[in-house]
């Protein structure tokens, strides 16, 4: 245990081999590894990774690709350092905190699914931590239904996943809600995660910006008190001059402390204003390639109206003309040899035969013929009898 200590306190003044005042992967890297589940050392590294909490990504991504590689064990003594950083961190700025949330859901499911019993309930333990000190504000519901109201259903079922479940309508129930958590989950990346995570950091300064200010506007109506004394002091003596440069020091460090807290949270703002920006330039081009394709679309419908128009129209036309009779347009030289040809042939009512016609033989004809010739006969014979001799 002296030993821990001692380490820990070499390390937090000569910050590890990389300096207090300068941030080495290699050197986390190491302070990593040396890394168990003891206070002390997850205190010290936490208040190291806080020191440099302007390279906040970079302390995330090598605790991420160091937590990957670690065994059971040691990813445990990982948590309980993002932990001790998460809630420490948050009085001087939001940095660890959007910083772990890009990495923190994933490798907690995971961790809770393949970490047997002791998994689950060190997850549980540092979601109910996060959730009862609002770590994350609003957005720890999200991470309580993903990762342990969508777990819920494989612990009352039978450890081996082969087996179907005895009571079907429960996992049914547990399918609705994994539905449901995904429905209302922001896509991870997107403009809308970005901007809810941007405001959701500002909201977590909320209360240290009111704090920071009114310390910071206490100092300055406490040093503009001062220089009245510290006029007097110039001119008329310096017997108090001790006193009101142990004041004047006391504000200075209030002010600087104040300066950095501000800082951090207006740089959380000029964040989120970014990003609301960049989010209003994405809809504005967006609308305006809407108003372009339904200026298209509108033109578009309303020629597609008047060539319905256009065809019903002629339908009709079409329609009404059909009862007359076809009127056939010739030209004027085939119509007159039409009138000539019709003016030479006799108007005789034309009969069709019954059947086809046969050619029949020639003494048909003749026989029929003899009947005329008889009666013309007898014709001549009586008007010679009666014609005056």
């Amino acid at each position: 245990m002296a030993d821990t200590k001692a380490e820990a306190k070499a390390e937090t003044i000569g910050g590890g081999g990389g300096g207090s005042g300068s941030f080495s992967e290699q050197a986390f890297v190491e302070k990593l590894n040396k890394l168990n589940n003891t206070a002390t050392r997850i205190q010290t590294l936490s208040n190291w990774c806080i020191f440099h909490r302007k390279r906040a990504r970079k302390v995330v991504d090598t605790w991420e690709k160091q937590y990957n590689s670690a065994n059971k064990d040691k990813k445990v003594s990982f948590l309980y350092l993002s932990n001790d950083i998460l809630q420490n961190s948050k009085r001087k700025g939001g940095e660890f905190v959007n910083e772990f949330w890009r990495v923190l859901p994933g490798l907690l499911k995971d961790f809770y699914v393949n970490g047997g019993e002791d998994g689950k309930k060190v997850v549980g333990r540092l979601i109910d931590i996060w959730d009862e000190r609002k770590v994350f504000g609003t957005r720890i519901e999200s991470l309580k239904n993903d990762i342990l109201g969508g777990s819920t259903h494989t612990m009352g079922n039978n450890v081996n996943s082969s087996n179907p479940s005895p009571n079907p309508s429960s996992v049914s129930k547990a399918a609705r809600k994994d539905s449901g958590t995904v429905t209302r989950k922001l896509t991870v990346g997107g403009m809308p995660e970005k901007i809810v995570t941007a405001y959701q950091s500002v909201l977590d300064q909320h209360f240290d910006e009111d704090t920071a200010l009114n310390k910071c506007n206490n100092a300055v109506s406490v040093l503009d008190r001062m220089d009245k004394d510290v006029d007097d002091a110039c001119t008329q003596g310096i017997q108090q001059g001790s006193s009101l440069i142990s004041d004047l020091q006391g504000q200075e460090t209030v002010l600087k402390q104040c300066i950095e807290q501000l800082e951090s949270v207006n740089m959380a703002r000029i964040t989120l204003i970014n990003k609301l920006r960049e989010a209003l330039g994405e809809q504005e081009a967006k609308s305006e390639l809407l108003r372009n394709q339904l200026h298209v679309a509108r033109a578009k419908a309303e020629h597609a109206m008047q060539l319905k128009q256009r065809l019903g129209s002629a339908l009709n036309n079409g329609a009404g003309s059909s009862s007359s009779p076809l009127m056939v347009t010739l030209p004027p030289g085939q119509t007159a040899a039409m009138m000539q040809n019709s003016a030479a042939m006799p108007i005789f009512p034309q009969f069709q035969p019954l059947h086809p016609a046969t050619s029949l033989p020639a003494t048909s004809s003749a026989v029929g013929d003899e009947p005329k010739k008889t009666a013309a006969a007898m014709a001549d014979k009586l008007a010679s009898l009666s014609a005056p001799e």
